[in-house]
């Protein structure tokens, strides 16, 4: 009795802890804000400007409604225009609901929505980390999601905070064996965004068993849980099922990729062929911002790949499902957005490539410090640039 006791003592302290930096986490992009915009030169130029620049809130707050904020923007607004359904549906409607309940003030429901999802997210995520990992490890996944160069996007007005509470209060569910919770958690995820429906895998391997062989496990797992495995595509079906009574297409979300980067494919393309595009561009571009970014996405691209594989090759060789369930989630979720033929947006939708944080958090403390602190100083450049109008992902 006193031993749980203590640990719920532990429990309340950490999330505490989480809540306080979840606080200072905001003041910090504020300051980063506050200084950007006095320091670095405003480019901006981007599609429904416009419609974020009539709210009156300083720049150091409108601006986190940047780039693909304003389209969220818009869709809340006025629907889909030509080509937004790129962008997935629940975000803009859970935009829609709370701004007329805000007078209307779309920008103020999506920072809302995304920072207290994101908060939400945290809670979740840590209860769910503490079920598989020792406390100091769980602590440092968490801030090493924190630190990471493009976690502000957790801030923004961008479907990545309400993404990330649904896939872990999915996850959550799923351990707490409440089916029910699991699987609506899981399709509201796709709902949010094409990568919820890769819960799949993760659900997948969550059943398999030491005891059972590969191929058994397979057919157990199918057997018995065949409606919860599959419960993450049903939000996917949805949108699509959608797409193709109103615009006859029910692929339109991936046919209008190339309207949103000169290097998007409507075509799969592969990894290599893509790594190749890279290659040629650091051989034969100029050193402009293009370049860095091209370069930024590389190399974050080939970490988090690796950290993912390193993951999965560690765990196979233990039979560790949770971790190979956790790995191919990761894995599937860095390759999925390159197969548009460009590694454009994967900094940002590596943030989900959960295993990228597990290996960290596994680092002698000096290194986990270097990286830590090699984080901090890219996210405040990062942050820096996008509030001043410059492409991060």
């Amino acid at each position: 009795m006193k031993i749980n006791l203590h640990s719920e003592g532990i429990t309340n302290r950490t999330a505490k802890v989480t809540y306080k930096l979840f606080i200072a986490r905001l003041v910090f992009l504020l300051i980063t804000a506050f200084f950007a915009v006095r320091l670095i030169p405003y480019l901006g130029n981007f599609p429904y400007k416009d419609l974020i620049d009539r709210y009156h809130f300083p720049p150091e707050v409108y601006s986190f409604a940047n780039f693909d904020g304003a389209h969220y923007i818009s869709i809340a607004e006025k629907g889909y225009a030509e080509f937004e359904q790129a962008f997935f549906p629940l975000y803009p409607l859970f935009m829609k609901g709370i701004g007329y309940i805000l007078e209307k003030n779309y920008l103020l429901a999506g920072l809302l929505i995304s920072n207290i999802s994101f908060l939400l997210g945290l809670v979740f995520f840590y209860r769910w980390l503490k079920e598989f990992f020792p406390l100091e490890q769980t602590v440092w996944i968490i801030v090493s999601l924190l630190v990471f160069p493009t976690a502000f996007f957790f801030s923004a007005v961008y479907s990545e905070g309400l993404f990330f509470l649904f896939t872990t209060a999915s996850l959550y569910f799923l351990k707490k064996n409440n089916t029910l919770l699991s699987a609506l958690f899981a399709a509201l995820s796709a709902l949010t965004r094409l990568q919820g429906m890769l819960l799949v895998i993760f659900f997948f391997f969550s059943f398999f068993q030491h005891k059972r062989d590969f191929i058994s496990n397979i057919k157990v797992t199918f057997k018995k849980h065949f409606m919860l495995v599959i419960s993450p595509l049903f939000g996917t079906v949805i949108y699509m099922t959608y797409l193709f009574k109103t615009e006859g297409d029910p692929l339109l979300f991936l046919n209008v990729q190339p309207m949103f980067g000169a290097m998007r494919s409507s075509h799969l393309i592969i990894l290599p062929q893509v790594y190749f595009r890279y290659i040629k561009i650091f051989l034969t571009s100029a050193h402009t911002f293009q370049y860095f970014i091209a370069l930024l996405e590389f190399t974050m691209v080939t970490l988090t790949l690796f950290s993912a594989i390193y993951l999965l090759m560690k765990a196979w060789k233990r039979r560790n499902y949770f971790l190979i369930g956790l790995s191919l989630f990761s894995l599937a979720h860095i390759l999925l957005p390159t197969l548009t033929g460009t590694f454009s947006s994967v900094p940002r939708y590596a943030l989900m490539a959960l295993s990228t944080y597990v290996v960290i958090s596994d680092l002698k403390p000096k290194y986990r410090y270097a990286v830590a602190g090699l984080s901090i100083l890219l996210q405040i450049i990062l942050t820096s640039l996008f509030i001043q109008g410059y492409f991060i992902s």
